[in-house]
């Protein structure tokens, strides 16, 4: 059999993957009760690592347009879970912070997203969570590139 599996196995896992995720992202957002959309919540987790970040910083991270990541912060700086300064160093440039109201919505998205691994995952074996942990890594390596294009 090809990698990969046959065209049926493929299209059940695809139906299924996609059935999966669109209820567990349906299920964060409702338990988060914002008006928040994950990226704007991963703009939030990518300015608590990285510290004040300029936009094309972000949009690069998160594999969007300069101009998808200014709106996503507009929206973000209305609410007050993010501030805009321009650089000391270079005032063309304008640096995105993370505020404690930003911060305090990180702690509430992560406890979420804790009971919800748990709600989904909890049921697995240990062994069944490496081979899971395993394949998601393969895979992330693939899309990531470091495997020019083959899977191993």
């Amino acid at each position: 059999m090809p990698r990969g599996g046959d065209g049926a196995v493929r299209e059940k896992l695809e139906a299924q993957f996609v059935k999966f995720f669109r209820r567990a992202i349906a299920e964060y957002r409702q338990e988060l009760n914002r008006d928040l959309s994950g990226p704007q919540v991963q703009i939030l987790e990518l300015l608590e690592w990285y510290g004040p970040s300029n936009v094309s910083h972000l949009a690069e991270r998160l594999y969007v347009t300069c101009g998808a990541v200014t709106l996503l912060a507009d929206k973000m700086q209305k609410a007050g879970y993010l501030t805009r300064e321009r650089s000391e160093q270079d005032r063309r440039v304008v640096m995105v912070s993370l505020t404690e109201k930003g911060r305090e919505l990180l702690t509430e998205a992560r406890e979420i997203r804790a009971r919800l691994f748990t709600r989904y995952f909890g049921r697995l074996t240990a062994d069944e969570l490496n081979d899971l942990a395993n394949l998601f890594n393969k895979m992330e390596h693939y899309i990531e590139g470091e495997d020019h294009g083959r899977v191993r």
